[in-house]
C-alpha cells in the first residue's frame, strides 16, 4: 500500500472515531444526526477546519434612505464612528417669496425612526458641518454601472462648525407642533450667522439648484466615547426625508419659510471609521490587524460597516474526497455550526451571510441567529466540491446588510471544548 493510501485510511479511521465519540457531536437541539443508511463526517478542529478574522476595507455606502450616526466604543473591537455627507436643494424660489426683513431662525430636520444600536437611554451629540467638496462622480465615471462611493470616501470639510446639538432619542414617542403630532425627529438649530448671512446673499438667484453652488453639502458626525462599552449609533432617515427651513419675517410683518430638501435624487453618502482599531483587545489587534490567523482558532470575529469578515477553511476536506473518489456520493446536508459570545452591549446580528472567497456564483445560505447559535445549510456547495466542480477555498462570513448594521459577534473558535465551530457533512453512499 502507498504511503498516500496509508494516511488516507488513517484519516477515515480518525473521522469515525470523532464521529462517534466526540462529545460535541451530540449537543443538545442541533438535530443533525444521521439518519438509518447515513454516514457522518465532523469537520472540527482535529479534522480540518480552521476559522480566523480579517479586515474589510469598505462598504457601499451611497444612496442609503437610512445613514447611522453616532459613536460606540467596544471593548472588544474597539471605537467606531458614524458620519454621513449629505446634498441639499432649495425647493422655494425668490418669486413665490414675501421679501425678508429679518431671519428668525434656520433649522435642519431629521427624522429617524427605531433602528438603533447601543442604548437609547442616553444623550447623543451631533455636529454639522459644510462640505467643501461636491458630491459628484467623477467625469470618467459618470456612465459607470457600478457605485463609486464606499464607506471609507472622504470629502474636504470645513473645519468650522456649523452648529451641535445634544438630544436624547425617543423612538417610540411623537414630536408635537402646534398641537400637531409628527414621527420622531431632529429639529437641528443653525445658528451660524456669517453661514445664514452667506446663504441669504448667494441665494437671491430664481435657479432652485444654485443653492448646489453656494453649499455643496452638509457632513453630519457625532462623538465617540471614551468609555467602553458605551456610545449610540442612531439611524437617521436623511435621503429623501431631511430638510431644512429658514424661518423669516417678510416686511409685512408675516412669518414665512425657505424650504431646501434632501430630495431622494440626491446623493448621500454613509462614513464609516473604526481608527485602525488602535483601541480594540489586544488579541484581536494580533489576529485581525498584524495577521496571527493561528488565534482564529480560539476566538474569531464579524462586525458590520466596513468592520471584519470572519473565514472558514475546510483544510481536511480535501483528505475527504480523495479517500471516496471511487465512490458516488450524496450529500443530505452540511451545517455549519458556529457559537457566539454573550454580550450585553451591542445585539449580536441577526442575519449572518456565507459566501465563497473566489466570489463564484453557488447556493449560498443565511443563517438567523438562534440565541448566540449560527447554522449554514451548504449541502449544494459541499456536493459541488466532492464532484470537482468547485474548488475547496476559504469561505467568508458577513454581517448581513453590513453597510448599515454596526452588529458584531465574538465566536468560538475550533478550540473551545463544548462550542467549538464545526462542519457536519451527513451523506449517503448511492
Amino acid at each position: 500500500m502507498k504511503k498516500s493510501n496509508y494516511l488516507i485510511a488513517a484519516f477515515m479511521l480518525f473521522v469515525l472515531l470523532v464521529s462517534s465519540c466526540n462529545k460535541k457531536a451530540d449537543r443538545v437541539g442541533i438535530g443533525l444526526q444521521p439518519e438509518e443508511g447515513q454516514l457522518m463526517l465532523v469537520l472540527n478542529k482535529d479534522t480540518g477546519l480552521e476559522t480566523f478574522s480579517k479586515h474589510v476595507d469598505s462598504v457601499t455606502a451611497e444612496d442609503k434612505s437610512t445613514s447611522l450616526i453616532g459613536g460606540y466604543y467596544d471593548a472588544t473591537f474597539g471605537k467606531t464612528l458614524a458620519s454621513a455627507s449629505f446634498q441639499i436643494t432649495r425647493v422655494t424660489t425668490a418669486e413665490n417669496m414675501p421679501t425678508l426683513d429679518q431671519v428668525d431662525s434656520l433649522i435642519l430636520v431629521l427624522p429617524y425612526g427605531d433602528e438603533y444600536f447601543g442604548s437609547i437611554n442616553q444623550s447623543i451629540t451631533l455636529r454639522l458641518y459644510e462640505l467643501l467638496d461636491d458630491i459628484s462622480l467623477p467625469e470618467e465615471l459618470e456612465d459607470a454601472d457600478t457605485t463609486i462611493y464606499y464607506s471609507d470616501t472622504t470629502f474636504n470639510v470645513s473645519s468650522e462648525e456649523l452648529a451641535s446639538y445634544s438630544f436624547w432619542p425617543e423612538p417610540d414617542s411623537v414630536v408635537v407642533i402646534d398641537s400637531i403630532d409628527y414621527d420622531p425627529h431632529i429639529r437641528f438649530p443653525i445658528t451660524n450667522t456669517a453661514f445664514i448671512q452667506r446663504l441669504l446673499d448667494e441665494d437671491a438667484d430664481d435657479d432652485v439648484d444654485f443653492i448646489q453652488e453656494v453649499l455643496k453639502g452638509f457632513y453630519l458626525t457625532s462623538d465617540v466615547p471614551e468609555s467602553a462599552d458605551e456610545g449610540l449609533l442612531l439611524g437617521l432617515d436623511i435621503l429623501g426625508s431631511a430638510y431644512m427651513n429658514l424661518y423669516f419675517t417678510s416686511e409685512e410683518g408675516s412669518s414665512a419659510a425657505k424650504r431646501y430638501n434632501v430630495s431622494s435624487n440626491l446623493k448621500c453618502v454613509n462614513q464609516y471609521t473604526h481608527f485602525d482599531y488602535a483601541d480594540a483587545a489586544p488579541q484581536f489587534i494580533e489576529q485581525v490587524m498584524d495577521g496571527n490567523e493561528a488565534l482564529g482558532q480560539e476566538k474569531f470575529y464579524v462586525q458590520g460597516t466596513a468592520g471584519i469578515v470572519g473565514y472558514i477553511r475546510l483544510s481536511g476536506l480535501d483528505a475527504w474526497i480523495e479517500s471516496i473518489r471511487d465512490k458516488n456520493i450524496g450529500v443530505n446536508d452540511a451545517a455549519l455550526v458556529l457559537y457566539a459570545e454573550d454580550y450585553e452591549g451591542l445585539d449580536l446580528p441577526k442575519q449572518l451571510i456565507i459566501l465563497r472567497e473566489d466570489g463564484e456564483e453557488v447556493s449560498v445560505d443565511v443563517a438567523k441567529n438562534e440565541g448566540g447559535r449560527f447554522v449554514f445549510h451548504l449541502p449544494e456547495l459541499i456536493q459541488s466540491i466532492v464532484q470537482g466542480e468547485l474548488e475547496n477555498v476559504d469561505l467568508k462570513i458577513y454581517v448581513n446588510s453590513a453597510s448599515l448594521n454596526p452588529s458584531r459577534a465574538v465566536f468560538y473558535g475550533g478550540n473551545a471544548d463544548e462550542m467549538g465551530a464545526e462542519l457536519r457533512i451527513i451523506y449517503t453512499e448511492i
